[in-house]
């Protein structure tokens, strides 16, 4: 009697298991293989570029910075596929022709910009506090291109929405008419291809601005100490109609961020540590900065230990108007900056003119994230 039993147990068993394999459609001897959990894909470090173009742009006339024509729109790395992490390696902007095939002058850029269309939600999945600034990237005329030092990058979920800008500039084509469209290139590696995990970065970034009311130029500084004298924005005209990018501090101060350069060579100083916010002392990696023409350079000082820690120099070209090379700044071993030092942002321009020009000038800086979590899924 117990011989039937286990015999008829056996039989079921077999049954069973032929039923499972018709149904996995895969030989015996696999079986136990296929039933197993997908292994991790072999790491390929390979480094994937996202290439897209604005829409088609007539250079007709002269176009001074901030006013030319203007393109944009959203995207996303990887749209329509299931939410994986990348790494956003470096950006980058060129002008070309209207069929995509040849690169044009760097002349013809004003501004081109990354951003975070929902920068919130994407800190509260990866890192929880929101610090830093939504601006991903931000380049112009001679800084055309980002590229981060090797192990590190931007993470964000490949499904994240984005949102692009570029604004064209014309000061030196008088005489004719030109099409154009802009390329913009976003290069990222997808978290699964990478062998040695990168290292997190996040954005801040700081600006020069010009005292326009108040009893002095210390922005968000209630009562000024010693240390920060030399910070002191300068008194300034307002460079744009209306109210556009004025800005108050919140102690009775209104503050420029477009004034204007008198002919001659002009020094600004801004106490730029409210502007920085730092959560935590860090250091950063990367530097760049978006100047208009007839700058010369932008620094940022650490007045609590008198050392500067970004120096970077614009170059005009050679011939006409405009910027040929701004500094940027790149190093694995990275620049400390701590959260409660005192920081001075200082602009150098010098306008050859006869005449009053526009002048700005911001600073980007890519910090080590100590605040970065991963997804729980990756």
């Amino acid at each position: 009697m117990i011989f039937k039993k286990k015999l008829i147990g056996g039989i079921l068993a077999l049954f069973f298991l032929a039923f499972l394999i018709s149904i996995l459609e895969v030989p015996i001897w696999q079986l136990g293989r296929s039933l197993k959990k997908p292994s991790r894909p072999v790491p390929t470090n390979t480094l994937h570029h996202l290439e897209f173009f604005s829409k088609e742009i007539l250079i007709d006339r002269l176009y001074p910075p901030d006013e030319g024509p203007v393109e944009g729109g959203q995207m996303s790395l990887l749209p329509g596929q299931e939410p994986e992490l990348v790494w956003i390696r470096g950006f980058s902007v060129t002008p070309v022709s209207p069929d995509g095939k040849v690169e044009l002058s760097n002349e013809f850029l004003y501004y081109s910009n990354l951003d975070f269309v929902d920068f919130v939600s994407h800190r509260q999945f990866l890192g929880g506090n929101p610090i830093g600034t939504y601006r991903l990237f931000a380049l112009s005329q001679g800084q055309n291109r980002v590229e981060f030092p090797s192990g590190f990058g931007i993470p964000i979920m490949s499904n994240e929405l984005l949102q692009w800008n570029v604004i064209a500039m014309n000061l030196n084509l008088s005489n004719r008419s030109l099409n154009l469209k802009f390329k913009l290139t976003i290069d990222y590696f997808l978290d699964q291809d990478v062998s040695t995990p990168l290292k997190p970065l996040f954005v801040v970034n700081a600006v020069v601005a010009k005292l326009l009311y108040g009893r002095d130029g210390y922005f968000g500084v209630e009562k000024p100490g010693e240390l920060i004298r030399e910070a002191e924005s300068s008194r300034g005209v307002h460079a744009l109609e209306g109210e556009r990018y004025i800005l108050s501090d919140g102690k009775e101060r209104k503050f420029s961020l477009y004034w204007i350069v008198k002919p001659g060579r002009e020094v600004d100083h801004t106490l730029a540590t409210r502007f920085l916010n730092l959560p935590f002392d860090t250091t950063f990696h990367y530097a760049n900065a978006h100047l208009y023409p007839y700058a010369e350079s932008l620094e940022l000082k650490d007045l609590s230990t008198h050392q500067f820690v970004f120096k970077g120099k614009a170059s005009q070209v050679e011939k006409g108007i405009g910027l040929a090379h701004v500094d940027e700044l790149s190093s694995m071993e990275g620049i400390p900056i701590f959260k409660d030092h005192e920081y001075d942002l200082i602009s150098i321009y010098r306008n050859p003119t006869l005449k009053d020009q526009k002048a700005m000038a911001t600073l980007f800086l890519y910090l080590l994230d100590k605040e970065f979590k991963r997804p729980t899924n990756q």
